[in-house]
């Protein structure tokens, strides 16, 4: 799956410019690359430095691998969607059509994390891999990052790309 987001990237015919951010978008596409890598990778900055539409270049480069099947969530005020429920339902939905089996909605927080943690735990198909990738996590409402929403160990052959804004005076 890949996002041709007009917001980011502009349309084929009218491409967004993109610029400074080459070596970060490298660098994130060398730890997919690397099986021995973690297999989380957060990036954060600033308010205004780039990072959807970074995530947005990595989303389309990472798409052209034949062997990967990429899952994107963008958490955003712009694209209403900024409720935990609602994510965790995105991701899900997202992660049962890539294995093809009818999506499981949970209806409690508590439920939807322990699918969340069973589905990045479960084997992708042989000779594939899978990129979680979700940006914007500072704009979900009520949630905090140390809160266990994630595995700490992810199937062998999944990666998970997370970013949210650090605060300025934040190093």
């Amino acid at each position: 799956m890949c996002i041709r987001d007009s917001v980011y990237l502009g349309t084929p015919h009218q491409p967004s410019g993109f610029g400074g951010r080459g070596a970060d978008k490298q660098r994130i596409l060398d730890w997919l690359a690397n099986p021995k890598s973690p297999p989380y990778y957060v990036l954060r900055a600033i308010t205004g430095r780039g990072k959807s539409a970074l995530l947005s270049c990595v989303v389309v480069a990472a798409s052209e691998q034949p062997d990967l099947d990429i899952v994107f969530v963008p958490v955003s005020l712009r694209f209403k969607l900024t409720r935990l429920i609602d994510v965790l339902h995105a991701l899900l939905g997202q992660l049962a059509a890539l294995s093809n089996t009818k999506p499981i909605l949970p209806v409690t927080l508590d439920e939807a994390r322990a699918q969340l943690h069973y589905q990045l735990r479960q084997p992708v198909s042989a000779g594939r891999r899978r990129l979680v990738v979700i940006d914007g996590l500072d704009e979900l409402g009520g949630w905090q990052f140390e809160s266990g929403l994630f595995p700490q160990e992810p199937s062998p052959t999944t990666n998970v790309l997370l970013s949210f804004r650090k605060l300025g005076d934040e190093h």
